[in-house]
């Protein structure tokens, strides 16, 4: 059955996780555990559940049939039962008897979306571990490659390309520390028509077993954590998808810079190539940035999907919704694809990810006087103060960067260069000649020996040397503490990988064969 696909490009890896077959085989899955879990109690007879768990597989639905007649009840358990049991019957029709006596159809589904949800977490968590692996090599390599830092779109100081990709990493690993420990511990529903364990408890009857004991070990086939019955209290199912939205928004930000870096005026990023990716269909030359694009993309989609998931929490009313239960599975299908896709692509872009160093000096270089304003007043002005006036000093030095500003401003056009016929620099590419700065490098050299000689003048060598004064018009001197914050971010970063990698991971079903339970 077809998934969409074509309206979500890139989703075409993830599609298996949460499409039509995907969900009918964790329904399956689920009604086989729960065959299994009486037996393993004595409550049905070990054949019954060998025949029910050989039935239970996807490839025996006809799943076009199951989306129509799903119709016929609000949901698709309905009619899967019908198709589970005709399968068991053709194998031995006293077994039947045994499929899903206790269980009512929110059991089934909300604990088979749990199960998605498990293996969706696996493999996101697998590919975000990649990112900031990647994330971790880009900041040790660029701790000090010098770039100038934007603020409000504009020129601010002077920044790393290291400090902007730990801060990458910064909320990469928040993402998957939250949705590696929302995802961990996914509890099991089990509560019968209303929440109440009823049917459950007619099963056990002398038997010695609890309604509680049974729900246990169904939890404990499925490898889930047993809970009451969350029928309308729904926390359990927001709270896990609210991990993978933190990760989308940490991916969505480094998308962001990188499509915004990698512009052709700026072209101090570029993205990995592939054969034929990042084409258009009208412009030969361009080479779109397509990873950061589809990312975006789902950064941009993911809060609505949250937000509807939010919402039918809070609207789930009675002991079973009456709607709002039925408006998560859209939501929830779509974040369990997009998601996923946006880590693989995340994992693909900052793998391969090319980084100009060279652009980003000159960038900077470009921007110099400007982006040393602040450090140029605060270490100057004072010099130039007088006892009347304190503020004397801090005009002054105003008025010469502003001069030295309007100078390169005024000054000779840079040189017309073609842009590249085609595809991203390569990583010792030379800058290309055109800039967000409007002055030629010639123009700013000449800004900046202006300002230093206005500097010079004004004030004298004892208070200020020579060796002080090119100090402080360097733009790369000018990084306070920047190194130190990689470093630290790093660390932290890397010890916190080795703690997930010590520990348990989360248990997913995406490791093991569709339909393989638990012991």
């Amino acid at each position: 059955m077809s998934e969409s696909l074509l309206f979500a490009p890139g989703t075409a890896v993830t599609a298996d996780a949460a499409g039509d077959a995907a969900f009918a085989q964790a329904m399956l899955d689920v009604e086989a555990a729960w065959v299994r879990a009486q037996a393993d109690l004595g409550l049905a007879p070990a054949y019954a559940a060998d025949t029910v768990a050989a039935a239970a597989t996807v490839g025996n639905l006809d799943l076009t049939a199951l989306a129509r007649d799903a119709e016929l009840g609000a949901n698709a358990l309905i009619p899967l039962l019908g198709q589970l049991r005709h399968a068991v019957s053709a194998a031995d029709p006293s077994a039947v008897r045994w499929v899903h006596r206790g269980l009512t159809s929110q059991d089934v589904i909300d604990t088979a979306l749990v199960l998605l949800i498990r293996r969706a977490a696996g493999n996101t968590l697998a590919d975000a571990e990649a990112v900031a692996a990647h994330l971790r090599d880009l900041a040790v390599e660029h701790r000090d490659t010098a770039m100038v830092g934007r603020t409000l779109t504009q020129h601010a100081v002077p920044y790393t390309f290291g400090l902007k990709t730990a801060t990458w990493l910064q909320g990469v690993d928040t993402a998957i520390s939250v949705l590696h420990e929302r995802t961990g511990r996914l509890p099991v529903q089990c509560g019968g028509a209303s929440g109440t364990l009823a049917a459950v408890g007619t099963l056990v009857v002398g038997t010695g077993v609890t309604p509680l004991e049974l729900a246990g070990r169904f939890a404990a086939r499925l490898g889930l954590r047993p809970a009451a019955p969350w029928h309308t209290a729904r926390l359990p199912l927001v709270q896990a998808a609210e991990g993978f939205a933190l990760l989308s928004d940490a991916l969505g930000k480094l998308a962001t810079d990188v499509v915004l870096l990698s512009r052709p005026e700026i072209a101090e990023l570029s993205e990995p190539t592939a054969p034929g990716r990042g084409g258009s269909s009208a412009m030969p030359q361009k080479r779109n940035p397509v990873l950061s694009v589809l990312i975006r993309r789902t950064a941009l989609t993911v809060p609505q999907l949250i937000a509807q998931l939010h919402l039918a929490a809070a609207l789930a009313d009675d002991e079973r919704p009456d709607g709002a239960w039925h408006s998560e599975w859209p939501a929830l299908a779509a974040l369990l694809r997009l998601v996923p896709a946006a880590a693989a692509s995340a994992a693909e872009l900052t793998g391969g990810l090319i980084v100009h160093a060279d652009r980003m000096l000159a960038t900077l270089e470009g921007a110099s006087p400007g982006v040393l304003s602040e450090r140029i007043t605060a270490v100057a002005a004072p010099l130039l103060a007088d006892d009347a006036d304190v503020t004397r000093g801090k005009d002054r030095i105003t008025a010469m960067i502003a001069e030295a500003g309007r100078e390169a401003a005024s000054g000779p056009a840079p040189a017309s260069a073609p842009a590249p016929a085609s595809g991203p620099l390569p990583a010792s590419a030379p800058a290309p000649a055109s800039g967000p700065v409007p002055a030629s490098a010639p123009a700013r050299r000449a800004a900046t020996a202006r300002l230093r000689a206005d500097l010079r003048a004004a004030i004298p060598p004892e208070a200020l040397t020579d060796p002080a004064l090119d100090h402080l018009l360097d733009s790369t001197r000018y990084l306070g503490s920047a190194g130190d914050l990689v470093d630290g971010i790093v660390a932290d970063s890397a010890a916190a990988a080795q703690r997930r990698t010590a520990a348990d991971p989360p248990t997913t079903p995406g490791s093991r064969t569709p339909g393989e339970e638990h012991p």
